[in-house]
């Protein structure tokens, strides 16, 4: 196995070195037969004629699908998607995994999770950035165990994003989700549609498209992007247009993403607010394990914030409910605002490696 640069990553597009960015993307399909052919088979079957089988809507061409892609990205409220890849270092390779996330309060939430294999001895960890707005204040934690500070949420320092080929602006945005499905819409080239396509790989997928495209591998500021030139790929989308998984081929090694969600309530990694957090009221619920589901985490969060002080012990405020145990940081540590955390519940106290974050919203 390679040996793995700690903090290094490849960017999604192609080269190391950069954040791979993870595209959420969907269509909206043209969607318009489906009346129609139900008009048609009641007037077949009153002439007597066998009814045809309900047909799935038209998605229009591969080109539309992959415009109305495009068109969704810039105009969803949410999105939730996984990005698996394996990445070539030197003669070896490692996977690594990210997601990328859209949620929508009174504005934008974004975030972005990057997942590291263990190496050389040290373990796997996780790095996770959250931003509220396009242009709002940028939070940072690593459980990295080799990482200067805890981990907890902090408000982000340049160091944080050295790794990030295009910055938290890039990063931390609707373009780093929209810019595969952008270069596919301009230069796609289909070999094989299949709107039948069959398989464990097809999740259940309306359509299969497979091809090839150039894709554009953002460049920092001042630097000219690099393209490479026919990449093949595959995508699904489901009966709406929407991709169910997009899968290509780069010279560093091969891109899957899976999109779980769009439009939809995130149901992890996000999870609105509450009110009644401590000296802070209004608090932002914020999973930092991709398994702990929002209705859990809102659920267990909430009976905590309703629990007279008398029932909670020590300084802390510690309470146990259900398998978690929930606390608050200090007044001291609130007013000094090291970190953006004021209160937290975790299922394995006191690691707390599984754990929802009240982060404060202001």
């Amino acid at each position: 196995m390679a040996s793995i640069p700690r903090r290094v990553s490849t960017n999604a597009n192609g080269a190391p070195g950069g954040a791979r960015t993870r595209w959420a993307v969907a269509a909206s399909a043209v969607v318009l037969m489906a009346s129609l052919s139900g008009c048609l088979d009641r007037d077949a079957a009153e002439d007597g004629a066998t009814p045809s089988a309900s047909a799935s809507p038209r998605l229009g061409t591969p080109e539309e699908v992959v415009t109305g892609i495009v068109d969704l990205i810039d105009s969803t409220e949410s999105y939730l998607v996984d990005l698996d890849a394996e990445v070539t270092v030197g003669e070896g390779t490692y996977e690594q995994h990210e997601t990328y996330a859209l949620s929508t309060d009174s504005e934008p939430v974004f975030q972005f999770f990057e997942k590291f294999p263990e190496s050389q001895g040290n373990d796997a960890y996780e790095t996770a950035w959250l931003r509220v707005g396009e242009d709002g204040r940028i939070l940072y934690r690593t459980d990295d165990d080799l990482a200067p500070r805890e981990d907890r949420y902090f408000k982000s320092q340049q160091g944080d994003f050295s790794h990030l080929s295009q910055g938290p602006d890039y990063t931390l945005s609707r373009d780093a989700v929209r810019a595969p499905f952008s270069d596919l819409a301009d230069t796609i080239s289909v070999t094989e549609e299949n709107t039948n396509p069959e398989g464990k790989d097809s999740g259940g997928a309306a359509a299969r498209y497979s091809g090839t495209f150039d894709l554009t591998a953002p460049a920092r500021q001042g630097d000219k992007p690099s393209v490479q030139e026919n990449v093949p790929f595959e995508l699904w989308v489901d009966e709406h247009g929407r991709p169910t998984r997009f899968d290509y081929e780069l010279v560093t090694g091969p891109r899957s993403w899976t999109y779980q969600s769009f439009d939809t309530s995130l149901t992890t990694r996000y999870c609105g607010t509450v009110e009644g957090a401590p000296y802070v009221d209004t608090a932002r619920v914020a999973p930092t394990n991709g398994e702990i589901s929002c209705d859990d985490a809102v659920a267990v969060v909430e009976k905590y914030l309703a629990m007279p002080d008398e029932k909670k012990e020590g300084t802390g405020y510690l309470a146990e409910i259900g398998g978690w145990t929930c606390g608050i940081r200090t007044r001291a540590d609130i007013q000094v605002r090291g970190t953006e955390d004021v209160a937290s519940c975790s299922l394995d106290w006191p690691e707390m490696q599984e754990r929802v974050d009240l982060l404060r919203t202001g």
